[in-house]
């Protein structure tokens, strides 16, 4: 997909409608961000925020993991975010650490945007 004036406006009106209505599908937003191609000039990473466990879609663990290991092609480094007290720790440290990307967990008293903005300890340079 190309970005332009089109594209933008597309994707802004999607957002814009976007809706909340439960359940979390790791496997498939996994499946979706891992899966496309890389655009010239773009880091190839993922920011993956949850706010809990899979419920939706395929939500076994060795299910993910798996889809991890196989569905990477692209070579996207996975950077997680556990939101809440009701993640999946070893899951989401697993997807960090196969894809050499970080995990950071944000506890519900903690700021979101301050985590997702600090640059972890010994994170390398792009």
């Amino acid at each position: 997909m190309i970005k332009d004036a089109a594209t933008i406006a597309a994707a802004r009106a999607w957002l814009r409608d976007l809706r909340p209505n439960g359940g979390t599908n790791l496997h498939d937003a996994l499946l979706e961000a891992l899966r496309g191609k890389t655009l010239p000039g773009c880091l190839p990473l993922v920011l993956l925020l949850t706010d809990g466990l899979p419920t939706v879609g395929a939500t076994r663990e060795q299910d993910l993991r798996e889809l991890v290991a196989t569905g990477n092609p692209h070579g996207r480094r996975v950077f997680c975010f556990g939101v809440g007290n009701d993640v999946n720790v070893p899951l989401l440290d697993h997807v960090a650490e196969a894809t050499r990307g970080t995990t950071t967990y944000v506890r519900p008293d903690e700021d979101v945007e301050v985590k997702v903005c600090r640059s972890p300890e010994g994170a390398e340079t792009f």
